[in-house]
């Protein structure tokens, strides 16, 4: 049920609304003069469908799709939730259409031995290459929030990482 009404959210007009609530001035203005400088190219947004990837993806559309219209989407749908995991992408779909972004999906293999979040992370970042590659694109945006920064050092840090490893991701990351 949730999805559904969610499904039926004017995206366009939530997009329009959160541009005006949050400037481009109130933003990491390393990440906004990049994307300034870079709207002629092509851009991924990964988008799971959560509220981190589709508070990017409207940010991004609210200011920035006038000047770029080589934006697309990119979603992982790993089919490890069943109906929940289709729902997601369904749902990613759904805003995609309203909002006129094309959407390149891949699909995880639901019987993978090894679930593990490590797993898992590098088969969506390799779909994540593939798609870019696939637009010819070389940005590829991530919606992360500060617990999901606290999160990746706290793991690294469980890992054995040294300083070089625990660091925080940037705001702008060059591969």
């Amino acid at each position: 049920m949730v999805m559904s009404l969610l499904a039926a959210t004017d995206w366009p007009k939530a997009a329009r609304t959160l541009s005006k609530e949050i400037s481009l001035d109130q933003l990491h203005p390393q990440c906004t003069d990049f994307l300034l400088n870079k709207t002629n190219e092509p851009w991924g947004i990964t988008c799971s469908g959560g509220s981190d990837s589709l508070f990017l993806l409207l940010l991004i559309y609210g200011h920035f799709f006038s000047k770029n219209k080589n934006i697309y989407v990119f979603h992982y749908n790993h089919k490890l939730r069943g109906k929940e995991s289709d729902e997601e992408e369904k749902f990613v779909s759904a805003c995609c259409k309203e909002l006129n972004i094309s959407l390149i999906c891949g699909i995880g293999d639901p019987l993978i031995k090894d679930k593990s979040e490590g797993s898992l992370r590098k088969k969506r970042h390799l779909f994540f290459n593939e798609a870019l590659e696939k637009i010819g694109g070389k940005i590829l945006l991530l919606g992360h929030q500060i617990n999901d920064v606290a999160e990746m050092m706290l793991m690294r840090i469980a890992r054995g990482s040294g300083t070089g490893g625990i660091c925080a991701p940037r705001a702008i990351h060059f591969f």
